[in-house]
């Protein structure tokens, strides 16, 4: 649902820097005041001399000149810096607050937006977040107070000047913005929506560049940016003519109240009601009063870029939540006991389909049980179900505890999770292993990657540990990057183990050492591992084969090889290309 002003809700995001922002509208005011007040007196200083009045009389005018002149630049300087501190803090609040959505939702929430798209709301909306009290506010609450002083003194020289000012700073406070808000709403809404296409189009482009080389699809990847990119242009031209419009009209109506005064106060100075040297400060105070009015029409365009900045912001808000966080968690017993899974039901957030339906099976301390079954058939499901991504029917018992009863932290802390495609950060390897966690010694990363067979990598590269794998891990091959994953999990095991394609990408020899690897450093976890390499499984491992979300066999793996059905196949077509593998090796 939206909301009718979604730029309350940046508002209230900022709410703790809102008497910072009051702070930083007052010193605004001043020195606003201050330069209007500059202008006026030095009018009225310059014209009063001409008469060469006593040196005595000019005296306070010319102090008076020197502190407004003083007083612009330390309250303007003290305004930017209040508020643009109160700003880019409650920019930090609501850019934690953006990602805490995402981490919410996150995986199976997010998984109908593009990385792009993603990148866009939590960098680019936020940012244009800042404009809303540095652009809108402050700008909208100076211009309002500098018009009510003006008029306070307008009618204290002659009440009709008042008047005047109270219709012009009307047209200037409403009207002008009006009329630029109509001619540039259309173009800056569609701003940030036009920007994420972009930066999702970008995005795809990067990540899929060697594909998009080998098959030849350069120009078209290319012809689909400069699309996106001469829209987004065209969008700006619509803006920037609709801010020259704004820009007119000011200037405009600068000139009319300029005009407008000295048509009110010349006849009131030749009737003698008027001391004559007010016609200098009657004549200049209009022009420093509509420089401080002139940013509005600029505003009033931020505005709408704000509100649909806001408004993507926002909506994550009113996403729902893919697994709710329980009322009063229970806490999962040190250690692990055993999982225990009845009739376990789940379907993806925006699928009717299920991915799993009525799966039963039980794990005890110490047990490895593999997982199996063609793709599509909701291992990586079941995995999601246990790390605590995707909500369930049916009953999950961790330790004798329910899941669903568990907070999730504490899920992720006892249960370890190996993904089938592990991201890899734009950072060193070591801090790719240890991801924060200041307890980890270097001794124990090390040995980690010893486990993990990257010995040889390391001695290839520069800095060893110390060397950055690129965005994606791009210096890295996708063996390397899995094993990367690997020392990751096993630097810090936990009671029980998800080990979702761990062989992935490696050669035979690798894959067996990394294995026996694995059997030693997680000896005193539970391991549940989805495969697809089905030679790699123990004959008397314990096996539970999926197929469209149900459980169609569960037995020792030399159980089940024993029966026609897929199993037997597979296993049969692996064993005869490694057979023909080695028969070509040896030839």
């Amino acid at each position: 649902m939206k909301r009718k002003y979604p730029e309350l809700y940046l508002w209230r995001a900022m709410r703790e820097q809102r008497w910072e922002l009051t702070g930083a509208a007052v010193l605004g005011f001043i020195a606003s005041a201050c330069a209007v007040a500059l202008l006026g007196t030095a009018g009225w200083l310059i014209a009063t001399a001409a008469g060469a009045p006593p040196v005595l009389t000019l005296t306070v005018a010319a102090v008076m000149v020197r502190a407004f002149a003083l007083g612009r630049a330390v309250f303007r300087y003290l305004e930017r810096l209040a508020g643009h501190d109160a700003a880019f803090r409650g920019l930090v609040g609501l850019r934690v607050a953006v990602y805490e959505q995402f981490e919410r939702l996150s995986p199976a929430g997010i998984s109908s937006f593009g990385r792009g798209d993603l990148l866009t709301r939590l960098v680019a909306d936020v940012d244009t977040a800042v404009d809303l009290p540095l652009r809108l506010v402050l700008p909208w609450a100076q211009s309002l107070l500098v018009i009510l002083g003006a008029g306070v003194f307008f009618w204290w020289l002659l009440p009709s000047l008042a008047a005047l000012f109270v219709v012009l700073g009307v047209i200037a406070l409403a009207l002008i913005p009006l009329v630029v808000s109509l001619n540039t709403s259309r173009s800056e809404t569609r701003l940030a929506p036009k920007r994420a296409e972009l930066a999702s189009a970008l995005v795809v482009a990067f990540s899929a560049v060697a594909d998009i080389n080998a098959y030849g699809a350069n120009e078209q990847a290319l012809s689909r940016i400069y699309k996106i990119d001469e829209e987004l242009t065209a969008l700006g031209r619509k803006t920037a003519a609709g801010l020259a419009l704004g820009g007119a009209l000011m200037t405009a109506i600068q000139g009319a109240a300029v005009i407008g005064v000295m048509w009110l106060v010349v006849p009131k100075i030749t009737e003698g009601v008027i001391d004559p040297v007010w016609i200098a400060v009657a004549a200049l105070l209009p022009l420093a009063i509509f420089d401080v009015l002139a940013p509005l029409p600029n505003s009033a365009a931020a505005l709408h870029r704000v509100r649909a900045s806001a408004e993507r912001i926002e909506s994550l808000t009113h996403l729902p939540t893919p697994v709710a966080e329980p009322v009063q968690p229970q806490q999962i017993s040190p250690g692990f006991t055993g999982l225990v899974v009845r009739e376990l039901s789940s379907s993806w957030p925006g699928s009717t389909r299920p991915a799993l339906r009525n799966v039963s099976f039980t794990l005890q301390a110490g047990q490895h049980l593999y997982i199996v079954g063609p793709s599509g058939s909701g291992k990586s499901t079941l995995a999601n179900v246990l790390m605590g991504f995707t909500n369930y029917s049916g009953s999950v018992l961790v330790n004798g505890v329910e899941l669903a009863d568990v907070d999730h932290d504490e899920i992720r802390h006892r249960i370890g999770w190996l993904a089938q495609q592990a991201h890899i950060f734009d950072t060193t390897i070591q801090e790719n292993i240890v991801l924060g966690r200041a307890e980890i010694m270097s001794e124990t990363v090390a040995a980690a990657l010893t486990g993990a067979q990257l010995d040889e990598m390391l001695s290839r590269l520069p800095s060893g540990s110390k060397s950055k794998v690129g965005a994606f891990g791009s210096s890295v091959s996708g063996g390397e990057a899995q094993r990367i994953a690997l020392a990751r999990l096993t630097v810090d095991p936990r009671p029980l183990v998800i080990l979702d394609e761990p062989l992935e990408h490696l050669d035979s020899e690798t894959a067996q050492a990394v294995e026996n690897v694995l059997s030693q450093q997680l000896s005193q976890s539970a391991l549940i591992t989805i495969t697809h390499h089905l030679l790699s499984i123990p004959d008397d491992s314990v096996v539970l084969e999926l197929h469209d979300g149900c459980v169609v066999s569960t037995g020792t793996c030399l159980e089940i090889r024993s029966k026609t059905g897929w199993f037997q196949e597979q296993w049969q077509a692996q064993f005869e290309i490694g057979q023909f593998a080695r028969t070509q090796t040896r030839g």
